[in-house]
């Protein structure tokens, strides 16, 4: 089950095309929490998944 959450977090970030440092900004949370989170050495929260499945960067307009 931790895998699933684990390799869940990474795989939504970099589908976001997001650094650990980006979801960090964006999730309120710290680079060295990501990481430990993706490493499988933290377990996150219920906010902080919640959080860091929310995070988005904002969209930006290619075309323009």
């Amino acid at each position: 089950m931790a895998e699933d959450w684990r390799k869940s977090m990474q795989e939504t970030r970099e589908r976001q095309e997001l650094s650990r440092a980006q979801l960090a900004r964006l999730a309120s949370l710290s680079v060295d929490t990501i990481r430990a989170y993706e490493q499988g050495r933290r377990r996150p929260s219920s906010g902080s998944l919640t959080a860091t499945r929310r995070s988005r960067p904002p969209k930006v307009n290619k075309h323009t």
